[in-house]
């Protein structure tokens, strides 16, 4: 028999959509499984749980092999799911699971599909489906350099009629009140799959912002829905960590050094010496990296008792007892260790980048200044108020993405004036700084009627205070809600520094956040 494109066997593959679709259906179902290839995972479902499986599947050498596994059939015409053949056959059934395992990329109109699916969905039935993510990060890439090349299989498959991204699947779902039960994924970094991609050749700001991508490594997503709407969605999605490699050098010698790997940002060593070397200096290489460097601890262990040790020399520059910054790959400690019988390494690492790199040399500069400052903590200070960068705010009225705004802004200083149409019954107006995560202060505004001007004060701010008058927005949906009333304008000042997320996350390892439950008109706090 001839062999078609998608025969991977009848033999289900470890991690793969197979598995994880499988291992959701209950024993003894009713499945209606579109697009199967050659039923391997129709075979395994009846072999192995005792399903009853109706398929759908417009390849007919495919649909053959399938077909023995099946109970019904819908086979070329009719198992095309852009045409009705496949409905009026089973038009009627109510299935337990429905299957649909990177099917909808391939279709004319797979929204009107989905639609038809729900009638065939029992009350307490699921749809099981996995979708390409057409956001991965090597195609991202690719494009940057004008390539977008098709292929047989994978997420460029040249069948491919339609692509989907993470908020293109969220709002089909929502739209077509299919609830979305829990959504997972399949991850793989640029170079992992079929795309190819040159790494070597990435500038490292692009590649910085790619790898800081929540959902940039997401190969396909992984959905079970249903038609209930009372389930909350179990979120399993996750941003991948990528390992980095620390290294030890005993001596200055090469033969006598240590590489491990770490996940995060924090880094933890320890080791028992060899009496018989008697190393006396020690060099600990964090990563291969421009970096910053907090809480650093080293110790010794000496005759059974441990104690800080000595730190005799940094490739970069110290900032305090426990905080230094290395302002290119060299990155090096060395530490006295002479007559230790143990040694530890702890510390937090933080990747610098270019604008980072910019805004510490600014905080370093400034602590060198201050002869009896005792620690970083004003130095950090100014690394957060030098944080301005150009921008873009949006205005929403009623919360409809389609009554929109947008202004331009410059310097981190937004002053802007925004009209409300009396005609189109304006209750709310939110307002969002920036497109990025950042930081805003001395947030003022304004309602005007006629001549007359009155302070508003925000129904809801979706942000963290980390100061006085400072709010830091580090999450999706970065906004601040006014109440339109019945003023003729609003008068809307702030000053907005945008911000990476390596510089987030050093913000909020340095002060104390504190929860912004919003604010009332009456400058109450609302709970």
């Amino acid at each position: 028999m001839e062999k078609t494109k998608y025969d991977f066997g009848y033999k289900i593959k470890k991690d793969s959509t197979t598995e994880w679709a499988f291992n959701l259906i209950k024993p003894n179902s009713l499945v209606l499984e579109l697009g199967p290839a050659i039923g391997t995972l129709t075979y395994n479902l009846k072999e192995e749980k005792g399903c009853v499986i109706d398929i759908v599947e417009i390849d007919v050498v495919s649909g053959e092999m399938a077909k023995r596994f099946a109970r019904k059939a819908c086979i070329g015409e009719d198992g095309n799911l852009n045409e009705d053949g496949w409905l009026e056959k089973l038009l009627g059934e109510k299935y337990d699971y429905i299957v649909g395992l990177d099917v909808f990329e391939h279709l004319d109109y797979p929204i009107e599909v989905l639609k038809k699916l729900k009638c065939l969905l029992s009350e307490n039935g699921k749809l099981i489906t996995s979708i390409p993510n057409i956001a991965n990060n090597a195609v991202l890439l690719n494009l940057m350099y004008d390539k977008f090349d098709y292929t047989d299989l994978g997420l460029l498959d040249r069948t491919h009629r339609f692509f989907f991204t993470y908020k293109t699947i969220v709002e089909t779902f929502e739209n077509l009140e299919i609830n979305i039960d829990s959504i997972d994924a399949i991850y793989k970094r640029i170079g992992q799959s079929e795309i190819e991609c040159d790494i070597d050749k990435i500038p490292e700001n692009i590649l910085h912002f790619l790898e800081g991508r929540r959902l940039g490594d997401v190969y396909q997503y992984l959905l079970v829905g249903s038609l209930d709407n009372s389930i909350a969605t179990v979120d399993k999605l996750k941003k991948m960590e990528y390992p980095k490699e620390f290294c030890v050098l005993y001596d200055g010698k090469y033969e006598n050094h240590f590489y491990s790997k770490y996940v995060g940002d924090k880094v933890f060593y320890e080791k028992k010496l060899d009496e018989e070397k008697a190393y006396e200096v020690a060099s600990f290489f964090p990563i291969e990296h421009a970096c910053l460097i907090k809480d650093f601890n080293f110790e010794l262990n000496i005759g059974g008792e441990w104690k800080n040790g000595i730190v005799k020399w940094i490739s970069g520059d110290r900032i305090s007892d426990t905080c230094f910054v290395f302002w290119d790959a060299n990155s090096r400690i060395e530490c006295d260790i002479a007559n230790a019988d143990k040694i530890r390494f702890e510390c937090v690492v933080y990747e610098l980048f270019d604008k980072e790199k910019e805004l510490l040399r600014i905080a370093v500069d400034e602590y060198k200044k201050k002869e009896n400052q005792d620690n970083i903590s004003n130095a950090e200070k100014e690394l957060n108020e030098s944080l301005v960068l150009k921008g873009v705010c949006s205005i929403l009225f009623n919360g409809l993405l389609a009554d929109s705004l947008r202004k331009e802004y410059c310097n981190g200083l937004i002053d802007i004036d925004v009209m409300i149409d009396k005609n189109k019954n304006i209750d709310t107006v939110r307002f969002f700084p920036s497109d990025n995560m950042c930081v805003v202060e001395e947030l003022f505004v304004e309602g005007i009627k006629k001549d007359e001007k009155e302070q508003i004060n925000p129904i809801w701010i979706n942000g963290k205070e980390i100061g006085e008058g400072i709010i830091l927005f580090d999450e999706d949906e970065k906004s601040i809600e006014l109440s339109a009333g019945d003023y003729d304008l609003i008068h809307i000042k702030c000053k907005c520094k945008d911000l990476d997320d390596d510089v987030i996350q050093i913000i909020k390892k340095l002060v104390n956040e504190k929860e912004i439950k919003g604010v009332n008109n009456n400058g109450k706090t609302i709970s």
